[in-house]
């Protein structure tokens, strides 16, 4: 017969992120000490830490709940979505670039909080409280990978929206006025923007992004895919000219296929002023990939993008895939083949270069740049139906 355990036989590791069962049984057999893991006290252990996030969350759902009373009724023009993660140390600041906006025109405020876990909800959600007639807190139950977004943007029912990451800020109070005043004014852009100060924590440099980090001297307006220039996310706001649940409904919409869908409707505006602040930390999910995942992330979203705009600005994307490989590939099978054969290509390319894990994280790039599959789809849906 089993002999039951002593509860005092039990010891937690210290270092619990790096071990995942966080609780051990010690056994002693002729001076020879063993650690074996306890499945009872794992699971008893997971199980009331999955009962106190979920009272948590309801906790907060249902104040948030009653919050939405001060939004009734309430006409904006702009959605601004503040999407975040473990943003402590600079949630605040985001927050408070886009409250303290000097501007005649109403506006909401998205925050989706992808289930944080270090603190960052609670701050989220005293912002919420102070100005439930101004921000909309949405947090999420499980972590998404920005999946939330993707979900979020089928609710936009504003005339114009613009995204900022929970870590970056606006540095000018007027950018929504400039803005939206320049887009009323002018029906056929799509898409004002301006510059950023791109702050380098790595180096410790700061420039401005057009001039300094993309090295371009002089924008030609208007801009388009002929004479095109990549303007930073946070330094955007959009037109609202595209139908999410038909046109883009199954698409990762990361920010630079926001940004080609977008101006395929039409032009961009660049005011040439820096209006935010762009952190880059090396911490972030695009930012600690290597040279080779960066380089090949942006070659994939070229080929992806193009691919799905039906190749209508495949001059713009082959001149910026900067390939001899890629053009000889495209007279000798088409735009189509061509594209594939130099993607696989590429890709294997690094094969050697790379260790395992880091080539896998190519494919991961891949699908990162492609469209959802039926489940992910379903997921999303779920996001919209139950969080608004």
């Amino acid at each position: 017969m089993k002999k039951p355990y002593k509860q005092n036989n039990f010891s937690k590791i210290k270092n619990i992120n790096k071990v995942r069962g966080n609780f051990h049984r010690r056994y002693s057999f002729f001076g020879i000490n063993l650690s074996v893991k306890n499945k009872e006290k794992i699971n008893f252990y997971k199980r009331s830490k999955e009962e106190i996030k979920n009272k948590k969350y309801l906790e907060n759902k249902a104040i948030l709940d009653e919050l939405k009373k001060y939004r009734e009724n309430k006409e904006y023009i702009l959605t601004v979505f503040i999407t975040t993660y473990n943003h402590k140390t600079n949630i605040r600041k985001a927050i408070e670039s886009v409250l303290n906006q000097c501007t005649k025109y109403d506006y909401l405020i998205k925050i989706l909080d992808d289930c944080s876990t270090d603190g960052t909800t609670e701050i989220c959600l005293e912002y919420a409280k102070a100005y439930p007639e101004k921000i909309q807190l949405i947090i999420m139950k499980k972590n998404t990978n920005l999946k939330h977004l993707s979900a979020f943007y089928k609710t936009i029912n504003t005339k114009y929206f613009a995204v900022l990451d929970g870590d970056d800020y606006w540095c000018s109070d007027i950018k929504i006025e400039t803005g939206i005043d320049f887009l009323e004014q002018n029906p056929q852009y799509v898409i004002w923007a301006h510059d950023t100060l791109f702050k380098n924590h790595i180096t410790g440099k700061e420039y401005s992004y057009v001039h300094g980090h993309l090295g371009r001297r002089k924008i030609n307006l208007p801009i388009s895919f002929n004479n095109q220039v990549y303007l930073h996310l946070s330094a955007r706001i959009h037109r609202n000219v595209i139908d999410w649940n038909k046109e883009y409904i199954a698409n990762r919409k990361r920010d630079i296929f926001i940004y080609y869908a977008i101006m395929d409707k039409g032009p961009v505006y660049y005011y040439d002023k820096i209006m935010s602040v762009y952190n880059f930390t090396g911490y972030g999910i695009f930012s600690k990939w290597s040279n080779i995942e960066s380089y090949y992330s942006t070659k994939y979203s070229y080929y992806s993008i193009n691919k799905y705009l039906n190749f209508r600005n495949d001059k713009y994307f082959t001149m910026y895939a900067n390939s001899k490989k890629l053009v000889v590939l495209k007279r000798l099978f088409g735009k189509r083949i061509g594209w594939l054969i130099w993607i696989i290509l590429l890709r294997y390319q690094y094969f050697f270069d790379l260790c395992i894990d880091k080539y896998n994280n190519l494919k991961k790039i891949e699908r990162g740049h492609n469209q959802f599959d039926k489940k992910e789809l379903e997921q999303i849906n779920n996001i919209a139906r139950l969080q608004v």
